[in-house]
């Protein structure tokens, strides 16, 4: 049980980082397009709060 309980944390840290990289791409992205960087940080956020819940 416990290494999939590290499986499991390894995934999520994976999937939050892809997901970052993902995140900071777009802003870089559409800098000028106020409205989707926000929206962008707002998903981020959400995506950090689930991964603390998670771990």
């Amino acid at each position: 049980m416990v290494v999939v309980t590290v499986a499991m944390v390894s995934v999520v840290m994976v999937v939050v980082a892809a997901a970052a990289a993902v995140a900071m791409a777009l802003v870089v992205v559409v800098v000028k397009e106020r409205v989707v960087v926000e929206v962008v940080a707002e998903a981020e956020a959400v995506v950090i709060v689930v991964a603390v819940a998670v771990v």
